[in-house]
């Protein structure tokens, strides 16, 4: 396979076309290269916020209980007083 892609470059070289050919090859790796990044970072995304709303859902649910001036009490907290 090495050798294949070889005689082609020499090929283009005798063309002289082969600026063109390394050209056509850097733009399509790089586009590949583009690519793969941007779907891993999609799929890494997509992943994290699954796991956010799995933890947020398995959370027990908490009730706030307000004294008069609507500060929030905490039953786990003596209470203090002044």
């Amino acid at each position: 396979m090495f050798v294949f892609v070889l005689i082609l470059l020499l090929i283009a070289a005798v063309l002289g076309v082969l600026g063109a050919v390394l050209k056509f090859t850097a733009v399509l790796v790089l586009s590949l290269t583009l690519a793969t990044v941007i779907s891993i970072a999609i799929v890494w995304w997509a992943v994290k916020r699954q796991t956010r709303r799995y933890i947020e859902s398995t959370k027990p649910e908490t009730r706030q209980v307000y004294d008069t001036e609507g500060r929030v009490l905490r039953p786990d907290l003596p209470d203090q007083t002044d």
